[in-house]
């Protein structure tokens, strides 16, 4: 008795003691009506006793769980253990989320420091591309509304225009000095 009202499994399932010909001796969930009860009375029994064997234990699956038996011939009685699906998934289904969302906040945390550290290393660059290249202006306006990346790009490229027109300017002079 203590044995068949203990849970299967993790708090779930069932032990059930039928007869050979498929009376119920002992269901722990409905002790009342058992002189009257069958397997037919058990939800997701009857459609799996006549897969069982009498001879040897065994296991089958079920539409809602998993049943396991076994047959005590000295009183020629079966034991059904049966586990509902929600016992056995339900905890890997939590384990896995809980892994997912640990493993999705791992991921963000490293991805939001590695770009702090790209920012905090990107910074001196661009202060020294914006100093040397003497922003002021159009130039001033779109960098305010930039990431690091394009405040870099920007500032670089106005850097080397200004190189060119510099050199540009160079070699005008030079070519006006030889000509005079």
């Amino acid at each position: 008795s203590e044995v068949l009202n203990a849970p299967v499994i993790r708090q779930g399932g069932e032990l059930i003691l039928l007869t050979e010909s498929g009376e119920v001796i002992a269901h722990p969930t409905n002790p009342k009506e058992l002189g009257s009860q069958t397997y037919q009375d058990i939800p997701d029994l009857d459609e799996v006793w006549d897969q069982m064997s009498i001879e040897k234990p065994g296991f089958i699956e079920g539409e809602s769980g998993y049943w396991s038996y076994t047959h005590i011939p000295e009183q020629e009685w079966r034991v059904l253990a049966y586990v509902p699906y929600r016992t056995v998934f339900g905890p890997v289904s939590t384990i896995a989320l809980g892994a997912t969302t640990v493993v999705g906040l791992l991921l963000a945390t490293l991805i939001g420091l590695a770009i702090r550290n790209l920012n905090r290393r990107l910074q001196p660059m661009i202060e020294e591309c914006q100093r040397l290249a003497d922003v002021d202006g159009p130039l001033a306006e779109k960098l305010q509304n930039k990431d690091e990346l394009d405040q870099l790009s920007l500032s670089f490229f106005n850097l080397l225009d200004q190189l060119q027109l510099s050199q540009s300017q160079v070699r005008a002079e030079a070519a006006h000095a030889i000509s005079a």
